[in-house]
């Protein structure tokens, strides 16, 4: 049974999960899962390793505790107030550029939403059909992917106009022609609006990064590695029921955010899938990735990102907790 309690955080609807004492409750290890955003569909592989018992079957007592705007997961796992937390891997690489012992254990979605959108009537189909057009960034994650898809495809960015702005309605109010973003639900949104668009994402020219990635700090992953292990293991059921499951799993979701529209939530879960469930995922596994991911995201981040501080890659990461296929 799924219980939610309802938080008021910054005029936004958050919530977390609880779990209901069971007989080996005693037993069961206790520990918090930060998510990077608020509770819909993006954390539907969490929500449904809670809701189906993934996490208790493993010995573990979890709290799912959402994210938003003013909530920094990586700070939150780094100081202990949460045990977990997830992230992309640009967001974890700055972390630890910060002084943070942030550990990526598992990188769930093997590609970056980040990239561009706009209508279809623009005819942006690829990089190279931006020269010329109006650009709108948000600095940024997506911004800095987006940067490195140009230089990657040749694509002059002084050949682009460039506006700092953000907000969907001056893409379809036409005041610029496409903007950076996360290419799940922007687009779903001016869809449902009644305009048809078109998306272009970095990670289809080339550029490595990760979303989704769960971390912890190097004093769990040292003193608790089983306890890893079994998060692990019941996130990644949590991921193949998920999407195994999307008409339970919309379910879910919405009865524990009534605020969430189904068409929405239903269209984004979708285009979720793709990111997951990839070439990669057949052949290695669910969420696995490896040194030359990390490294090759790092090396953006330093190109594009301003990214100044200087990291030893291999400290930040290890995947000795995903299950082998």
């Amino acid at each position: 049974m799924l219980r939610t309690i309802l938080n008021g955080l910054a005029g936004s609807m958050l919530f977390a999960f609880s779990v209901f004492a069971a007989a080996s409750a005693d037993a069961a290890d206790k520990v918090s899962m930060r998510l990077p955003w608020i509770y819909n569909v993006q954390a539907a592989a969490y929500i449904m390793a809670f809701e189906k018992g993934f996490y208790r079957d493993a010995g573990l007592e979890v709290e799912i505790r959402p994210g938003g705007v003013q909530i920094n997961p990586n700070q939150l796992v780094a100081t202990g107030q949460d045990t977990f937390g997830s992230n992309d891997t640009p967001n974890l690489i700055i972390g630890r550029g910060q002084g943070m012992p942030l550990v990526a254990v598992a990188a769930c979605w093997q590609r970056h939403p980040g990239g561009v959108y706009a209508l279809e009537k623009s005819g942006i189909r690829e990089p190279k059909d931006m020269i010329g057009k109006t650009l709108a960034y948000d600095v940024g994650g997506p911004w800095t992917l987006v940067q490195a898809m140009l230089a990657k495809t040749g694509v002059p960015i002084d050949k682009i106009k460039l506006i700092n702005a953000t907000g969907n309605e001056i893409l379809m109010n036409g005041t610029v022609d496409v903007r950076t973003g996360f290419v799940i639900n922007g687009p779903v949104a001016i869809e449902l609006a009644g305009m048809k668009t078109t998306s272009i994402r970095a990670a289809d020219y080339g550029v490595p990064a990760s979303a989704e990635v769960v971390f912890t700090t190097e004093k769990v992953v040292k003193e608790q590695p089983d306890l890893v292990r079994r998060f692990v293991a019941a996130t990644i059921k949590g991921y193949e029921y998920a999407y195994d499951k999307p008409d339970e799993t919309l379910k879910v979701v919405i009865a524990g955010n009534p605020q969430l529209k189904d068409d929405q939530q239903r269209q984004q879960l979708a285009r979720q899938k793709e990111l997951i469930f990839t070439e990669r995922a057949a052949k290695e596994g669910l969420c696995s990735f490896g040194a030359s991911d990390i490294e090759e995201t790092y090396s953006i981040l330093k190109t594009f990102g301003g990214l100044t501080t200087n990291i030893d890659v291999a400290t930040m990461f290890t995947t000795g907790f995903l299950p082998r296929k």
